[in-house]
């Protein structure tokens, strides 16, 4: 798979930003109830990842489902499940995948379009966001943002299912090698050149594919 890259212009409003560690019968498209949302977030997590879709050394270890917090409910999402992975490196060992369900593709994608430029604005240290995009084995691209910080050393990624109201997004902490001393340019480059782009390289295309499964697609 491959990876094409350039910065992605920052906001200064827009919907606040959900916490990045949020952990969290179908209806194949648009899950504008929360019985049909919930549905989806429960067949995330009873149905098995298919292993062989994951690439870059990453094992799937467990998905979850939980009740949202309230700040989650404030901003649409209904109903959510987090994948977790490792994989034997020692950068960005440790990620999950947490599927935002929201009440209306509209608000997923206000989620998808404002939470990492509202992240950059409000973060004091250096951050980079960096418009990423997965391209699949059989020459799908899957357009995914990443926003990367040294404030809270952490590598967070998107994608957009707007059919089905969902954002993907995936995080993973950097590990003891992330240099803390980058600057915003620094962070893009370490990105690009890194163990940082094979996040979503490894994670992404298998958690889509997850995801259309479980929604009956």
């Amino acid at each position: 798979m491959n990876l094409s890259l350039r910065r992605f212009p920052v906001a200064s409003r827009g919907l606040a930003a959900l916490g990045l560690g949020v952990l969290i019968g179908l209806s194949p498209l648009r899950p504008a109830a929360a019985d049909d949302a919930e549905a989806l977030a429960r067949a995330l997590a009873d149905m098995p990842f298919d292993q062989s879709t994951l690439d870059q050394g990453y094992r799937w270890l467990e998905t979850v489902t939980g009740a949202m917090p309230a700040e989650a409910a404030e901003h649409g999402v209904v109903a959510g499940a987090a994948a977790t992975f490792q994989r034997q490196r020692e950068l960005y060992r440790d990620a999950v995948a947490v599927f935002l369900v929201f009440a209306t593709p509209e608000q997923a994608s206000d989620y998808y379009d404002l939470q990492f430029p509202i992240m950059q604005h409000e973060h004091s240290g250096p951050s980079a966001v960096v418009r990423a995009t997965v391209i699949t084995p059989d020459g799908e691209e899957l357009p995914c943002p990443c926003f990367v910080s040294t404030t809270d050393d952490t590598l967070s990624c998107m994608y957009l299912e707007y059919e089905l109201a969902t954002v993907i997004q995936m995080v993973a902490g950097p590990g003891p090698g992330f240099d803390p001393a980058l600057d915003a340019d620094g962070l893009e480059n370490e990105f690009i050149l890194g163990d940082a782009a094979l996040v979503p390289i490894g994670i992404l295309p298998a958690a889509l594919s997850h995801l259309l499964r479980a929604a009956g697609e």
